[in-house]
């Protein structure tokens, strides 16, 4: 009877260690599940800019990174353009010392470098701020452009409340899109913002609808 009893013991205590074996396997294999979901999302969503690398890379790589996080800030010290990330992946079946620059997934243009700090730092210089002038476009994400809109609202939500009942957000890219194309700067982002509110309201009071290019004419002459 003792047997029995001892025998139905471990019994229990055996199902129950398999029950938790088996709950944690489960647990496990959600999770990979879940990690291969988001790392195939993951791949729908392209890098806005990379630099692809020849092997004559490797060795400075250090000073190609400095070089580009130095124009980054620069060039939002002057804009006020928050330059997006730029991600570098050596590849093997380039040139040696050619950099391959993607846009949004494409291969934009290319440029063969002596791989000197001095030269790195030069060419770097050139190439962001050519990618800056010429494809303005397609570097200004949504993304990007709701950091802007999120960073007004911090103190004055009310200013993007007043005038996205009025714009649609693509019109407002458009918008800070031309004032970079014009050589404006966007630093002072809220100020840009209570330009185009006082704009939008003193038409409304006036003259009803205003179109959005003599929107863009008007911001263009108020900001300096």
């Amino acid at each position: 009877m003792k047997k029995k009893l001892l025998n139905r013991i471990m019994l229990k205590k055996l199902e129950i260690k398999i029950k938790k074996l088996t709950d944690k396997i489960n647990f496990i294999k959600k999770r990979e599940v879940q990690r291969k979901y988001n790392k195939n999302f993951d791949l729908l969503c392209e890098d806005t800019v990379v630099f692809k690398v020849g092997s004559d890379f490797v060795p400075v790589i250090d000073y190609l990174l400095e070089a580009i996080r130095n124009t980054r800030n620069k060039l939002t010290n002057e804009t006020g353009f928050v330059f997006p990330l730029i991600r570098v992946l050596d590849y093997n079946d380039i040139q040696e010392n050619e950099l391959i620059v993607s846009i949004q997934g494409k291969d934009i243009y290319n440029e063969f470098f002596v791989c000197t700090k001095k030269e790195i730092e030069k060419e770097t210089d050139k190439i962001i701020r050519k990618i800056y002038d010429e494809y303005l476009d397609e570097i200004f994400t949504n993304e990007l452009l709701e950091k802007y809109i999120n960073q007004v609202s911090k103190k004055s939500g009310w200013l993007v409340w007043d005038i996205l009942k009025v714009l649609l957000t693509s019109d407002l890219k458009y918008l800070l899109i031309s004032l970079l194309k014009n050589g404006k700067s966007i630093k002072n982002i809220t100020n840009i913002f209570e330009k185009i509110s006082d704009i939008l309201n003193y038409n409304y009071r006036f003259s009803s609808r205003m179109n959005l290019y003599s929107l863009e004419r008007a911001l263009n002459n108020l900001i300096l």
